[in-house]
């Protein structure tokens, strides 16, 4: 008796509440398989000439693909998830269904509602969104908030250097990025809490070692370069740069206070201001900062990664007073969370840094930044440590250090001294064992070498003692 397979000869299939048998006389060739009953077309308000409004329905591949050879032959504008761009009002606008956030490769299209005209609010409540054209080059309807303006998008504007740059803190670290910003033609708003600090920065005094009174006075006369108190000016930058000091607290663990403050004034200003922006976060500190403190915050207040916001980690290499190595020749690390991140940040950056090293990940950065100061610090107490030991053998260590730095290959010299100095080395290797403790690991011989470092003022008291 043969076999009554799948769709086979008698086989009953179910349909709506309606059973239909397969005949029993006929084998069951192509086209006597079920099909599914005829049903009433409804018409289709279609937008463009690809989606139809139905937010449901999905045009036949073979009609994508004739829309497709057709966008071709005409040579049309697309945006950056290959929708088709339309005029509306002599700017282009996507004609993407909707009810459905559809994301390009790129990250940087959302195409979340159909055109709207200005003044109306935008379909998705509390969403604003941002057309692309990359490909025609031409100026793009931005919608945010329930108004519109003609402007460029993100990736653009970074490239023609006409998004707006917000320098949170103006430290060593901020100043001199406010400063670089604002020469290579950015317009750059610097926001400084300290009251003393601003009235200096904005009369033209430059309050750091190395730095250029002259060019600062400049861009502040030119106008390219805006001192502030107010975080409101936030909500109108396209770039936001977090420059903030991150101490140790009274038990030696990082205090990440002043970052997450920063971090949450940069969410508000995305709340409230133009979207996307670009968030990078230049402050040192332990790997995971960018990913597990400054992210969950952004998106506690209802705004979205890769969509509302970009996030980067680029860790500062400033070295006050060294005038051979400046900001502008010294290599730039950047990590992105997602490739979208790392592309913008990097178009940021190279506007005025001569090289840009990208690496994989925020966390990536933030080890390499810790790793940097760490080497010296750890030869640091090296150094001192022989100081200590040839102190007691009658030998001059710089005698000493000189003689091994003859050695062409595999010696670097390190200088002995009171102790350490500066805004980092001090406290980064901390930072790094804290977050070690997190992976039950100890770092014994960081810890060692901070040990060491911290008892060199009484050693050289003792020096001093013993001459007078």
């Amino acid at each position: 008796m043969p076999s009554r397979g799948l769709f086979g000869p008698g086989s009953i299939i179910s349909h709506a509440g309606t059973s239909h048998a397969i005949p029993t006389s006929v084998s069951p060739g192509r086209e006597t398989l079920f099909r599914r009953p005829p049903r009433e077309e409804k018409p289709r308000e279609m937008v463009g000439n690809m989606f139809p409004r139905d937010r449901f329905h999905f045009p036949p591949v073979a009609r994508m693909r004739a829309a497709r050879a057709d966008r071709k032959r005409r040579g049309g504008a697309h945006c950056a998830c290959r929708v088709v761009l339309r005029e509306e009002g002599g700017a282009r606008t996507c004609g993407a269904r909707r009810g459905a956030i559809k994301l390009s490769t790129c990250g940087f299209h959302a195409a979340a509602v159909p055109p709207i005209g200005k003044g109306q609010q935008c379909g998705q409540k509390g969403v604003g969104e941002r057309v692309l054209a990359r490909r025609s080059r031409v100026p793009v309807e931005v919608r945010h908030r329930g108004k519109a303006e003609v402007g460029m998008g993100l990736p653009e504007s970074l490239v023609s250097r006409e998004a707006r740059v917000g320098v949170i803190g103006l430290g060593y670290v901020g100043l001199p990025l406010a400063v670089e910003a604002a020469a290579a033609g950015f317009p750059v708003l610097g926001l400084e809490k300290e009251e003393g600090k601003r009235a200096r920065i904005a009369s033209g005094e430059a309050p750091y070692e190395g730095m250029d009174g002259g060019r600062l006075r400049g861009l502040l006369e030119e106008g390219r370069l805006e001192i502030g108190g107010d975080r409101e000016g936030l909500r109108e930058c396209d770039v936001l740069c977090i420059c903030v000091p991150t101490p140790l607290s009274r038990t030696r663990d990082p205090d990440l206070a002043y970052v997450e403050e920063a971090a949450r004034e940069a969410g508000e200003a995305i709340l409230l201001g133009r979207r996307p922006k670009l968030v990078v976060l230049e402050s040192t500190s332990y790997p995971g900062t960018t990913r597990q403190v400054v992210l969950p915050l952004l998106e506690g207040m209802g705004i979205r990664p890769c969509v509302d916001f970009h996030l980067a980690y680029s860790p500062e290499r400033v070295d006050p007073g060294n005038t051979r190595w400046r900001l502008d020749n010294t290599p730039k690390l950047l990590g992105g969370l997602d490739g979208c991140c790392a592309d913008l940040a990097e178009r940021f950056y190279s506007s005025f840094v001569e090289r840009t090293v990208r690496v994989s990940s925020p966390e990536v950065a933030e080890m390499a930044k810790l790793l940097e100061n760490i080497f010296r610090g750890v030869n640091i107490a090296l150094v001192n440590e022989l100081w200590m030991l040839c102190d007691r053998m009658g030998l001059d260590v710089w005698e000493v250090i000189e003689a091994a730095s003859t050695k062409p290959f595999g010696f670097m010299p390190f200088w002995p001294g009171p102790g350490l100095g500066g805004h980092c080395i001090p406290v980064d290797p901390f930072y790094l064992s804290w977050k070690a403790r997190e992976y039950d690991f100890q770092t014994e011989f960081i810890e060692l070498a901070g040990k060491v470092n911290v008892n060199m003022p009484y050693f050289v008291t003792g020096l001093v003692t013993r001459a007078l």
